[in-house]
């Protein structure tokens, strides 16, 4: 059964680039997902998983906020991802 009827996977990403890739990779795998480029706007929606552009500002404290929203400790799972030319 596709995911699609479940709750969608978020996604916090600026990058077009990124955006474009997650979004293809989901739509073969026939996975919902929400887009979001605003930290901000991520707090009051509903997710089971979240990935997040660890580079965005603000994403780390909005990630930490949002999983933490979820009630019960292990419901949310968060996937970070950096740029690949930080390598410090």
């Amino acid at each position: 059964m596709p995911d699609s009827v479940e709750t969608p996977t978020l996604v916090l990403v600026r990058d077009l680039i990124f955006a474009t890739k997650i979004s293809s990779t989901a739509k073969q795998l026939e996975v919902s997902v929400r887009m979001l480029a605003d930290p901000s706007k991520l707090q009051p929606l509903d997710g089971r998983m979240l990935i997040v552009d660890l580079n965005l500002a603000g994403a780390i404290e909005a990630a930490a906020a949002w999983r933490v929203g979820a009630g019960e400790a292990g419901t949310r799972a968060v996937i970070g991802f950096l740029w690949h030319v930080d390598d410090e």
